[in-house]
């Protein structure tokens, strides 16, 4: 999302998630200050300051904790919350059980989005840095993926190879055809529902 679209959305109270590009004070600021909401950052060894001061925190401390195990990646994870402070937030607002699901909500995005522009597209080697260069590429990446799920393609990556055998094959179906093919996807698992870019 732009900086002139983000200022025409309303995220009182809204908790906004990102990954660790968008860990940095200004958009810290921003979220806080400006728009009145929350933030979940994810933060990693890249930041190298950062990652030292919270791994340094008193953790042995920290009294509210939760743990969530479940399947993942066929094998069994447990993944540990814990809580030292929540300045400006409820107990509600910032339950080891409510953050744990705001960040598991940040990897569905991750995993979903992310996962597949990056492992199909390469879209981190991208040099393209300036101007509206990368938005302009997201937009082209999404509408990519949202045409293949549109015509029945679970897997982006075979969907592409599939087209380039036939680029210039019509391939369009109509909204009625679409909406069949995504209901026969949906019942089949691990399936995702069609992306959407938003702009």
């Amino acid at each position: 999302m732009t900086d002139r679209n983000a200022a025409k959305v309303n995220l009182t109270g809204v908790t906004v998630t990102a990954d660790a590009l968008h860990t940095q004070r200004a958009h810290a600021h921003f979220l806080v200050e400006q728009k009145d909401a929350h933030y979940a950052f994810t933060v990693k060894k890249n930041q190298p300051i950062l990652y030292t001061q919270l791994k340094t925190l008193p953790w042995d401390k920290a009294t509210a904790k939760f743990y969530d195990r479940s399947h993942g990646h066929g094998r069994l994870e447990t993944r540990v919350v814990q809580l030292l402070t929540g300045r400006g937030l409820t107990s509600h607002q910032a339950s080891p059980e409510r953050l744990a699901k705001i960040v598991r909500s940040q990897w569905t995005i991750e995993n979903r989005l992310h996962f597949v522009r990056d492992t199909t597209f390469a879209e981190d080697a991208w040099k393209v840095r300036t101007g509206h260069g990368p938005e302009n590429m997201a937009t082209l990446r999404n509408f990519a993926i949202n045409r293949l799920c549109a015509e029945g393609h679970a897997n982006i990556a075979a969907g592409l190879r599939e087209m380039s055998y036939e680029p210039f094959r019509a391939r369009w179906t109509s909204p009625d055809q679409q909406q069949s093919k995504i209901t026969r996807l949906g019942s089949s698992p691990g399936w995702l529902p069609p992306l959407r870019a938003w702009q």
